[in-house]
């Protein structure tokens, strides 16, 4: 007896010759093929074995779909060992270099686009991300009607999803979005729609959905919220809000989307300063959706946490924060949020022993949602640089870098914070080096734009007046500011920064970590 639904058969010698034979099963259906037995091997991660029975398929059946499937799946056991050896080594380089000719000849094949498709993956591997996107693309652009584009259009949203909030991600969403527009009817596809730095262009891409799926009255509800908060984070108020109110008065049915709509008027009331008006929709949520799953009162609760933040009214902050934590320990998510918002709100009033005590909580309780893991590293060593640790403050920075890099989040904060100890320390080289790192590693979305300080550009970058709505653009300019010795400069990029940071939740935080670098920089 077979366990499992797939057959594959594995030859030990040459000379044997398989005529006919019969897979009986009961009550359940059974695939045979070929490619099972190197997939298996690919699998158990025996990329040798794999790419060796996967060349005995393509010998045996050429021109056909299971040797050309073969043929790909030989290029991409190529790209997987030179993963392993390192593309620049000499192997690494030989193993791409035969992935290469494989996917060339699936070029020539019916199935072309799994030739682009196996190209991207050597440039994905070479962290060549603008020619993988391209590459994927030209699938569509050289061979339209051919069989296999599926599987690129999938690829492509699925590097979307991977880069997720980072810039590169645009270019990959763009792509899909044009060639692959089925992606649209993902949830998880939506929303790395409007991540995108270009929100026009991804309102763009979000109204289609409407078009597309008509009958999918949950999805059109959903791309609508994400419309919405296009608007709000171009500042766009009060067309967010027309957005919003669009879908409590089109979508009622949608029960969850319409208390989440609620909650995203709160958010663009509290940018606007509107904040009675806030606290209101936010009750409503409370009063009027209290059927809906518990994330989205929890949500609106931990809202208006952000909007008595935004007051000045900290001990009410506290108090709702400690209402989700007592009503909701059954929602990990929004129990880490809160208790991370009563962590950030005890820094600003300086009682750092509490604020260190609730984000080592927070490390300990949430490890399983990384964002808040990161916050909570950054905010254990905001404590220490607050109370002058500014080596140990060093190493929760680096923490906390470390995870945001690894979880695909935007590091130019925490970049920050290291810089911000180094200029409180007075040691330029340091600062220097950080933006060295950067570079040299591609570290950061703002940041990796910075320049060295010893650039022949670096004083255009640094006194001219870019134009960005980065407050992290601006902060990288200070720290090469100061790391070319001019703090003058370096505090007059700090202002621009904050002129950029326009939520005033975020604007008493930010101030309280800029106010002691600038003070540090004036003295």
């Amino acid at each position: 007896p077979l366990s499992g639904q797939r057959v594959g058969l594995y030859g030990y010698s040459d000379g044997l010759r398989i005529r006919r034979f019969r897979v009986s099963s009961r009550g359940v259906s059974a695939t045979v093929s070929c490619l099972d037995v190197p997939n298996a091997f690919f699998n158990k991660g025996l990329l040798g074995e794999a790419k060796t029975e996967y060349l005995r398929i393509v010998d045996s059946h050429p021109g056909r779909a299971e040797g050309l499937e073969a043929l790909f799946l030989a290029g991409k056991c190529n790209v997987e060992l030179a993963r392993r050896e390192g593309p620049e080594c000499n192997d690494g380089e030989r193993l791409l270099s035969e992935a290469h000719s494989h996917f060339d000849r699936l070029e020539r094949s019916y199935l072309a686009p799994l030739g682009c498709l196996g190209k991207s993956l050597i440039h994905e591997l070479r962290q060549e991300y603008a020619k993988e996107a391209a590459e994927l693309a030209r699938a569509f652009q050289d061979y339209p009607e051919y069989e296999g584009l599926t599987a690129v259009g999938e690829r492509l949203w699925e590097r979307a999803v991977a880069f997720w909030f980072h810039p590169d991600a645009e270019r990959f969403v763009l792509a899909a979005a044009k060639h692959h527009p089925a992606g649209l009817r993902c949830a998880l596809d939506l929303a790395v729609v409007a991540q995108m730095p270009d929100k026009s262009a991804a309102r763009k891409i979000l109204y289609t959905v409407a078009e597309r799926f008509p009958g999918d009255r949950q999805l059109c509800a959903l791309a609508q919220r994400w419309i919405g908060l296009c608007f709000t984070w171009e500042r766009r108020h009060e067309e967010a809000l027309e957005v919003f109110q669009e879908i409590l008065s089109t979508c009622p049915e949608q029960r969850q989307m319409c208390a989440q709509a609620l909650t995203e008027i709160a958010f663009t009331l509290r940018n606007q300063g509107r904040y009675e008006e806030a606290i209101d929709h936010l009750e409503r949520v409370l009063s009027e959706f209290a059927d809906v799953e518990e994330r989205f009162p929890a949500g609106a609760i931990i809202e208006m946490g952000r909007v008595m933040m935004a007051q000045g009214d900290y001990e009410g902050a506290v108090a709702v924060c400690d209402r989700v934590l007592s009503q909701y320990p059954g929602e990990l998510a929004a129990c880490a949020e809160a208790m991370s918002l009563v962590a950030r709100v005890r820094w600003l009033q300086g009682r750092l022993d509490e604020a260190l005590s609730l984000n080592q909580r927070v490390l300990a309780e949430y490890r399983a949602h990384p964002i808040y893991g990161i916050g909570s590293l950054s905010g254990v060593g905001d404590c220490l640089r607050e109370k002058g640790s500014y080596e140990e403050a060093l190493v929760q920075y680096e923490r906390a870098l470390s995870e945001a890099l690894a979880a695909g989040y935007n590091p130019d904060a925490v970049l920050s914070f290291i810089g911000f100890v180094h200029i409180l320390q007075g040691s330029r080289q340091a600062v220097a080096g950080l933006l060295k790192r950067c570079l040299t590693d591609k570290i950061g979305w703002a940041f990796r734009t910075a320049l060295a300080p010893d650039d022949p550009s670096a004083a255009r970058w640094v006194y001219g007046h870019p134009a960005s709505e980065d407050p992290g653009y601006h902060t990288a300019r200070a720290l090469t500011a100061y790391a070319r010795g001019d703090d003058e400069a370096a505090v007059r990029c700090f202002q621009e920064a904050m002129e950029q940071v326009h939520d005033e939740a975020d604007r008493a935080p930010t101030w309280r970590h800029f106010k002691p670098v600038v003070s540090a920089l004036t003295r």
